[in-house]
């Protein structure tokens, strides 16, 4: 997705990436011998969109982009990809968390896929997530991570920052809880410092979820007080490494607009400012019917039920009728005998 960008195969467990069953490759092998096609036919790469090597590891049950291995599935004409993973034939939670991704959030995506592909040199973003209470925000940010950038890192160093729940939460309160996970003092400088010295030697995700708890008038102290003396700092030496150093501000109540924050659109971006991703929208209806109906092979295996119109109707009034989007995502796990807390848990962004 990230087209001028070539970094070493990212293996971590929250896939970025996946290989097959041996189960999967022999449903695999039948319906490539059904079609005339050997392992490694041209036919097969030129429908796929992919590359012999790429075939050669899928045979190989060697780990490959999820886009790749589902452009291959659904060449040979097995659209239900998932069941030949290993990873997913038999994880309902998985399979499920892997298709939640797909829902309407096609907007941010695009923007995040567009901020990378505009310039293949880039190592730094910032990133405005917001959106209104229960928007599923942890997932977004997820999907854009692992799903639209991740599959060409080696494992990052993942730094979660979660502001804590009281009344009013100040600049300096941040700070001690950068210093406690940089593992340096509370001094902002050396913050900056040990922040860098982390980015020379791996990958920095760097995610600050429930910002709106931080009060109104901090939020850019910690971009002109943090961002802007690291990226400074970055700039100061010819870092010849694939270190990137990503920074997602979460807004989980939909106070963005409130932060007085210096955001960017992509057309002016620079790399001070946070990228603005758009609010996430709720869920409409018809989406939501879309969405079921694209899956349902999936969804009614998971569900034992195929009715998507019964469906469509249960979720939608538990999502209070406005496509709240948690609410909606929620009675879906239900419905497939999951539990959408522990699938937030699972979530390490």
């Amino acid at each position: 997705m990230i087209n001028n960008v070539k970094i070493p195969h990212c293996k971590n467990k929250y896939m970025a990436s996946v290989k097959a069953s041996d189960d999967g490759l022999k449903i695999i092998d039948k319906l490539r011998k059904q079609k005339g096609w050997n392992k490694y036919d041209d036919r097969w790469v030129y429908k796929s969109g992919t590359s012999q090597p790429s075939l050669k590891k899928f045979w190989q049950k060697t780990r490959i982009r999820i886009s790749t291995f589902q452009e291959i599935c659904q060449a040979v004409g097995e659209n239900d990809w998932q069941s030949i993973t290993e990873e997913f034939g038999n994880n309902k939670p998985r399979k499920l968390q892997e298709i939640l991704y797909s829902l309407n959030y096609q907007s941010q995506s695009r923007l995040f896929e567009d901020f990378w592909n505009a310039d293949g040199t880039r190592k730094s973003g910032c990133f405005l997530v917001h959106g209104k209470y229960l928007s599923g925000q942890e997932l977004l940010v997820n999907r854009l991570f692992y799903h639209e950038f991740g599959s060409y890192l080696q494992t990052p160093h993942k730094f979660t920052i979660n502001l804590p729940d009281r009344l009013e939460v100040y600049i300096e309160d941040l700070w001690q809880i950068l210093g406690e996970k940089f593992g340096c003092a509370d001094r902002v400088t050396d913050i900056v410092e040990s922040a860098y010295n982390y980015w020379e030697e791996e990958t920095i995700i760097l995610t600050f979820k429930h910002l709106d708890r931080l009060y109104k008038t901090e939020h850019q102290k910690l971009l002109d007080q943090f961002w802007l003396p690291l990226l400074e700092r970055m700039a100061r030496v010819d870092n010849k490494s694939q270190s990137y150093f990503l920074v997602f501000l979460v807004d989980n109540q939909g106070m963005a607009d409130s932060w007085n924050l210096n955001c960017c659109q992509l057309e002016n971006w620079q790399p001070y400012h946070p990228l603005d991703l758009k609010p996430i929208e709720s869920f409409g209806k018809d989406m939501l019917g879309r969405w079921l109906n694209k899956n349902q092979n999936i969804l009614g295996e998971l569900m034992d039920n195929n009715d998507m119109p019964n469906i469509l109707e249960r979720v939608w009034r538990k999502s209070r009728e406005e496509g709240t989007p948690e609410l909606a995502i929620a009675e879906i796990c239900s419905l497939c005998g999951c539990n959408w807390d522990s699938i937030q848990q699972s979530f390490d962004l």
